[in-house]
């Protein structure tokens, strides 16, 4: 189940439910009009946050991705998810179709936090080994990638 709280500053809360996952639901992300939920099915909904419904689906087998990222610039047009392999999956949300796999940099360790820059040029991801990889979303190339050091 996906839960959603929504709050306008003129209207009362409004929580609505939707069934669109078999099994637990491992992440979401947000645009101003559109959510995505990834579960352990592995299947991505695209809904309309207007009431929950879904637009569209996409599946990630063999394994299910564990976040997600809006591409903040791009009005939610472009999705990316972290895969369990390390890969980066950049998908058109407008045609529910899979734009790119990347593999640059990848170790076997699994995405676990992916984020786009506010102005929507970048994308990171850092993997469960603690690697931090910054692409370009021009091309996915990669920029620079290592893994941080203490301060001080």
């Amino acid at each position: 189940r996906v839960f959603a709280s929504v709050v306008d500053e003129d209207e009362p809360l409004q929580q609505l439910e939707a069934r669109v996952h078999r099994g637990p639901v491992l992440n979401v992300a947000l645009t101003e009009s559109v959510m995505a939920s990834s579960g352990v099915d592995c299947i991505i909904n695209i809904l309309s946050l207007d009431n929950l419904s879904v637009i569209h689906h996409v599946t990630t087998s063999p394994s299910p991705s564990g976040c997600l990222a809006f591409d903040r610039y791009g009005s939610g047009k472009r999705l990316f998810s972290g895969s369990q392999d390390g890969s980066i999956w950049v998908w058109d949300t407008k045609k529910a179709s899979l734009t790119s796999v990347v593999h640059e940099g990848v170790s076997s360790a699994a995405v676990n936090s992916i984020s786009c820059s506010a102005d929507g040029t970048l994308v990171c991801a850092i993997t469960e080994d603690g690697m931090v990889r910054v692409f370009r979303t021009s091309d996915m190339k990669m920029t620079r990638s290592g893994r941080p050091t203490a301060a001080g």
